[in-house]
């Protein structure tokens, strides 16, 4: 029997493909005719030599296509991660060209706001000045009726005096507010809410005067609390809404220990308040009143325009000396009437009792 016969079958231990060379060439056996086959057999050595190359050549075939998709699965992941990158600039880029955009509108519209203020009031002292030129007008023409009169007649002079003068009294106090009701509510040229309180719920729109001062000992920085956040109380109660006084508490002790400390490198505070209002010119208002009014203008020119929380302070000169008459005394009293409504300071209690004996003066 042939060596490569089987004793059970008699079938060919030959593999499917196997090459033999003859002589400078190689050649398949499965393209040798069988007659000629059987005229080449190999030796047994020779054929698992042969059969173990032909193993070693197709694990080497499997393993390029197998470096080859690990090469392209590198390539398209390099790829799809250098697009990744380009859309994340892209959306950085595109939001801070939003961002500058926003930017530019907010700052424009307060310059805008700015110049309307700056124009109204122009007009105001305008309207103001003619109005005291106007008095002092008529003023000599008043003095010379009453030469007038009294050179007519000693009779009448009395009589004549008596009259011009009480007219004059009266225009002038139609025009000219006396001293003792300035900042009130009988005054009727000057605004007694921005007299007492630094601010106004109408305005730039409003009908009185706000005297804005040059200097003070007081600056006031707007809005620039924003409090414990507001929530509903539960479910039974509707629309309801309450705080917890003990974290509101907590929450405005933090902000006082915060900006309380870099005010007082500026100089001596006398007062310091925080309002608790709910209206908008008032929420969050920021009071401090220093010693001397360098003192003053020092922490005005370095505080305005700095960002707090995320946003640009608003600081100005403030004409309020007079808390007693800022302060709404009914709320400390838990009492006011207008609650929510009220434009009169509902303030804090800062930490420790600090500045509530400044209160009363």
């Amino acid at each position: 029997m042939n060596a490569y016969d089987t004793k059970e079958t008699g079938t060919s231990l030959l593999p499917d493909s196997v090459s033999v060379e003859y002589g400078s060439s190689v050649t398949n056996i499965n393209d040798i005719p069988k007659y000629e086959m059987q005229c080449t057999r190999l030796a047994r050595k020779e054929f698992r030599k042969l059969k173990k190359k032909q193993r070693k050549k197709a694990l080497r075939i499997e393993a390029a296509k197998i470096l080859e998709q690990n090469q392209e699965h590198t390539h398209s992941e390099a790829t799809e991660a250098t697009k990744a990158e380009e859309i994340k600039l892209n959306v950085e880029r595109i939001l801070w060209e939003a961002r500058e955009r926003h930017i530019d509108q907010v700052n424009a519209e307060k310059r805008r706001k700015q110049e309307e203020e700056e124009r109204k009031k122009k007009i105001i002292q305008e309207n103001w000045e003619k109005t005291v030129k106007n008095i002092k007008l008529h003023k000599p023409n008043i003095t010379t009726i009453v030469n007038d009169a009294n050179s007519e007649s000693n009779s009448s002079s009395a009589q004549m005096s008596s009259s011009i003068s009480t007219i004059t009294t009266t225009s002038f106090q139609e025009i000219m507010p006396l001293e003792s009701d300035y900042g009130t509510e009988k005054d009727q040229i000057n605004c007694p809410f921005y007299f007492k309180t630094g601010a106004c719920r109408y305005g730039s729109s409003c009908g009185r005067h706000h005297s804005y001062p040059d200097r003070s000992v007081t600056i006031l920085i707007k809005n620039m609390y924003e409090g414990m956040p507001v929530r509903l109380a539960d479910e039974d109660n509707d629309d309801n809404l309450e705080y917890d006084e003990v974290e509101a508490e907590r929450h405005y002790h933090e902000f006082f220990e915060d900006v309380h400390s870099e005010f007082q490198q500026y100089g001596t505070i006398v007062q310091f308040k925080v309002c608790n209002n709910f209206q908008l010119h008032l929420r969050g208002n920021v009071y401090v009143q220093f010693s001397k009014e360098c003192e003053a203008e020092q922490a005005l020119r370095t505080i305005r325009g700095r960002w707090y929380a995320g946003k640009q302070l608003i600081c100005e000169y403030c004409p309020v000396t007079n808390w007693r008459s800022a302060i709404c005394g009914h709320y400390e009293r838990n009492k006011c009437p207008k609650g929510i409504h009220c434009n009169f300071l509902h303030v804090f209690k800062n930490p420790g009792g600090l500045y509530s004996n400044s209160t009363r003066m």
